[in-house]
């Protein structure tokens, strides 16, 4: 036997490069499946190598005389007794509450105490250990006999007309309460995480509130009056008074985490209409990998993300993030997620044939918005914005009569990138275009520094456009009062009607469902 061991060391002294190799090869396999293990497991490792070490121990001292794996049971019956007093605090996500060192140190605490009882057993031979049937006893003995000891009060004491009980039972309250407030701290982080996670603060509660009970009839075991104790709480919700309405939808996620936890809340909010968000989806800030470089490179936006150019008012910077209901958010955080940059699109040119109100016959009642037709011999500049899909999709609403053309291939620089843009469906020619939605077209142009020729280009429809400052003033003493009276009713009746920003031009101001 000795021949065989000395075997293998004398080839790995005599080849010591074959050696150092395989070495370097065993450390590193060992090092991936450590790291696997911790990524998939993340702190819940802890549990499995504490378990470990403790049957590593028992197996290795374990003699004909002693019985040393009864320790290591004992041990696992005092971690199980403490998880289920986790469970019955944290309901929701139990699992999830095993990942803070406080509770890790209540198993291993229980599991120590469940271990030393065992001890007290034999050291004082309070039950015999001499067949499988009684070792099996005095593990249970010791396992759920420790708890109930270490939980009981010896007596209780009057202090200040208030019983106060004295025994290990109040060294484990105070401690339990500890541990218990620490987990909750850390639950607390993660559940708020996770709801904004969900932009649930984004979401219009009066679509929330019927949803949320529609979707709670799909759990089997909520009884009816666990089901009426939840309406009455969405309830209280809604004719609550807030400063900030969007809180009723963050508190409707946490009623729905503290009953059905966190796979069935993200599970109903996940895929919600966008009609339901009350703001565009903020693009998210990331380290880019090397497949978004690759994607880059390419032209393409990075993984989740898409280009898109806008060529009418969203040029404006303000006047996007208005569009967005992003009106609070400071233009540098604008520009660390957007990242715009000044773009070109060859081969179409800028013209204003959508019509604001389309079933409108009236051309003086009609402005003309922002759209691009081919042209083979021009281009169209703009900016070039980097968004999410959800936040796109949220600018679709606003694009009425526009739909979206995708992989146009637009220029930043010599650079072509493949963005999305709204071109119009319906187009009537001869329309007058608005002279706000110009100010802000040229406001973005001149901000993002484009060409001298298309600002020049866009100012030539500032003298088409009809200005309030232009008309002619109303004569000081009309001849007769009926016709002063005749004319102010015809110029309101021949107005246009007011209209709001959009993405390409000045939408008129439409309610979404």
């Amino acid at each position: 036997m000795n021949m065989n061991l000395l075997s293998p060391l004398n080839f790995f002294s005599d080849h010591y490069l074959v050696t150092i190799l395989l070495a370097f090869f065993v450390i590193g396999f060992g090092v991936n499946i450590v790291t696997y293990m911790h990524q998939k497991l993340d702190f819940y490792i802890w549990y499995f190598v504490s378990i470990l070490c403790v049957l590593l121990w028992a197996m290795r001292t374990t003699t004909e005389t002693q019985d040393h794996m009864l320790y290591f049971y004992a041990f696992l019956l005092g971690m199980v007794t403490a998880f289920a007093e986790i469970l019955g605090k944290f309901s929701d996500e139990p699992i999830k509450s095993l990942r803070t060192p406080h509770a890790l140190f209540y198993h291993l605490l229980n599991g120590a105490i469940s271990a030393f009882a065992l001890f007290a057993l034999k050291t004082f031979e309070l039950m015999p250990l001499t067949n499988n049937q009684e070792k099996l006893k005095a593990v249970l003995v010791a396992g759920f006999g420790a708890m109930f000891v270490m939980r009981s009060k010896l007596f209780n004491l009057k202090i200040g007309g208030q019983d106060v009980a004295l025994g290990p039972e109040q060294l484990i309250n105070v401690f339990f309460s500890f541990m218990e407030d620490a987990i909750d701290r850390v639950r607390a982080q993660s559940r708020i995480e996770f709801v904004r996670k969900l932009r649930l603060n984004e979401i219009d509660f009066d679509r929330l509130d019927e949803y949320s009970v529609s979707m709670l009839m799909s759990a089997q075991a909520l009884s009816m009056e666990e089901m009426a104790k939840c309406r009455e709480s969405i309830e209280r919700l809604r004719t609550a008074k807030y400063k900030d309405p969007s809180l009723r939808s963050f508190e409707l996620g946490f009623l729905l985490l503290n009953r059905m936890g966190e796979d069935f809340v993200a599970k109903v909010f996940s895929d919600l209409p966008v009609s339901c968000y009350t703001k565009a989806a903020l693009p998210e800030q990331r380290e880019a990998g090397l497949l978004d470089k690759l994607a880059q490179l390419r032209g393409h936006a990075p993984q989740g993300g898409v280009y898109y150019m806008a060529f009418g008012t969203s040029m404006c910077g303000r006047a996007f993030r208005e569009r967005l209901n992003w009106a609070d958010m400071e233009e540098t955080e604008f520009f660390a997620h957007c990242e715009p940059q000044p773009c070109k699109l060859k081969g179409y040119r800028l013209v204003f044939n959508k019509p604001s109100d389309p079933d409108e016959k009236n051309p003086a009642r009609v402005f003309g918005m922002p759209n691009i037709e081919p042209a083979s011999d021009s281009t169209v500049e703009g900016v070039l914005y980097k968004l999410s899909d959800a936040t796109l999709k949220f600018i679709d609403r606003t694009e009425i009569g526009y739909v979206r053309r995708h992989d146009v291939e637009v220029l930043v620089g010599d650079k072509p990138f493949k963005a999305e843009v709204y071109v119009a469906e319906g187009v009537r020619p001869g329309l007058t275009p608005d002279p706000d939605s110009i100010q802000k077209m040229l406001d973005g142009a001149r901000a993002f520094q484009l060409s001298k020729e298309h600002i020049s280009y866009i100012e030539s429809f500032v003298t088409a456009a009809p200005s309030s400052e232009t008309a002619p003033p109303a004569p000081d003493k009309p001849a007769d009062p009926l016709v002063a009276v005749a004319n102010e009713l015809s110029a309101a009746l021949v107005a246009p009607q007011t209209v709001e920003a959009g993405g390409n031009g000045a939408h008129a101001q439409t309610v979404t469902p």
